[in-house]
């Protein structure tokens, strides 16, 4: 082992960092450049170490350790950018404007300019150092104590260099002296160069990884409000749809969707040439009962008379509706026969009368409903109007017969020449 050989080691080591990290860092992050251009300033200044005695002392030790000031500027300007922080130029820069007037007077003096050089690069390196320990709970990963390492080692070599030249341990009068303190200085410049290159590209690495976790968390979070936005929106249209199709009142479907479940069911019944029923019913004597109750009163009686009627319509293709005013509707299944229709329509005005609503001014001294049955085998020849003419006929005839009854049409089916009458 010998000067030149450890000279050449920290070269051609500050070169091949220098180049990897300009080759890691393209088009990526200004940070490892920054550390790049560091540790080419580094190699300079130690190809104009080893040549010390063949340039002018000027250069190999003026210019030298001004590009050792560089160096150790541009590794705190590194890890400044690295966390985002404004340095002045003064507090960044002040070691190589002082190292050259330093190192200038103290030429003669090889002792002086060991110590000076330690104070001043040592404080560089602590400045560094110093910025890392502050920030590490806000960087992720564990790559800044690698670099806080790498650090330490540096400031050690300083130091020792310093402590042992000040003490007479050893007597350092060129840098090109063979002794164990420039043999163990120069080895562990090249184990410190390397953990500065190692901590800092894995803290960008680990920077960038947080960075991508954070953003998949939140492109997470987002979908997850997405989705649930999707949801509520899906839920919104749905009670949207629902109430467009259902009467405010009563939670009854309205005419409108009546009169369109009714061809829906007309046309089906048609295929299959199945009954086809219609029960309409009115509220027996409904505007004495607002009169003498009160509007809100007579609201209450149509949604009890409703929850009636919505218990008669469980079986899938009966719909009730709410026709208008104190009218409802009631459409059975297909596969309900004609005279079911009718015990249906009388189970309905019973229970309806069971209720025991008051009402002052029907004989019955409650709420009845009168109700209109038309059963018809559904054909091509008829229609759905002709059958809910024919029910509201029935109701008509039921009211007029004395309320609080049923009457139903006569049963028609489809014949080629027109609607006929059973027998």
């Amino acid at each position: 082992m010998s000067i030149g050989t450890s000279f050449l080691l920290i070269i051609l080591a500050s070169v091949v960092l220098a180049m990897a990290l300009a080759v890691v860092s393209y088009r990526r992050t200004n940070v490892l450049h920054t550390w790049a251009g560091a540790l080419v300033a580094h190699a300079g200044a130690y190809i104009l170490f080893a040549l010390r005695g063949q340039i002018s002392d000027v250069l190999s030790i003026v210019l030298a350790n001004t590009l050792l000031a560089i160096t150790f500027s541009l590794f705190v300007l590194g890890v400044a950018r690295f966390q985002e922080c404004r340095l002045s130029p003064l507090r960044l820069w002040w070691p190589v404007a002082v190292v050259p007037l330093l190192f200038t007077l103290l030429l003669p003096y090889s002792t002086a300019r060991i110590v000076s050089g330690a104070v001043v690069f040592g404080a560089q390196t602590a400045q560094a150092g110093l910025m890392l320990w502050q920030r590490r709970k806000q960087t992720p990963g564990r790559g800044q104590y690698i670099l806080m390492t790498g650090f330490f080692l540096v400031i050690f070599v300083f130091g020792l260099r310093a402590v042992s030249t000040l003490t007479g341990y050893v007597t350092i009068s060129s840098i090109l002296d063979n002794n164990p303190v420039q043999y163990v200085s120069f080895l562990i410049v090249v184990v410190g160069l390397m953990l500065l290159s190692m901590g800092l590209v894995l803290m960008v690495y680990e920077r960038l990884e947080t960075a991508m976790l954070e953003s998949q968390a939140l492109l997470q979070q987002q979908n997850q409000a997405l989705a649930q936005y999707a949801i509520d929106l899906q839920q919104a249209n749905q009670q949207l749809e629902t109430l467009s199709i259902t009467d405010g009142l009563t939670g009854l479907f309205n005419r409108r969707h009546f009169d369109h479940l009714l061809t829906i069911e007309w046309a089906r019944a048609a295929r299959q040439g199945s009954a086809f029923s219609v029960l309409m019913m009115d509220v027996d004597c409904f505007k004495s009962f607002n009169d003498h109750y009160g509007h809100q009163t007579g609201d209450v009686c149509l949604v009890q008379v409703a929850q009636v009627l919505q218990g008669f319509s469980r079986r899938a293709g009966d719909v009730a509706a709410r026709y208008g005013g104190e009218e409802f509707v009631l459409l059975l299944a297909s596969s309900t026969q004609p005279t079911a229709a009718e015990d249906m329509a009388d189970t309905l005005r019973q229970a309806v009368q069971a209720l025991h609503i008051p009402h002052a001014s029907s004989p019955w001294g409650c709420v009845t409903i009168s109700v209109g049955v038309a059963s018809v085998v559904a054909g091509p020849h008829l229609s759905a109007d002709a059958v809910l003419k024919l029910a509201d006929d029935a109701l008509y005839a039921a009211k007029a017969a004395g309320r609080n009854r049923v009457c139903s049409a006569p049963t028609l089916t489809a014949s080629p020449h027109g609607p006929a009458i059973a027998h």
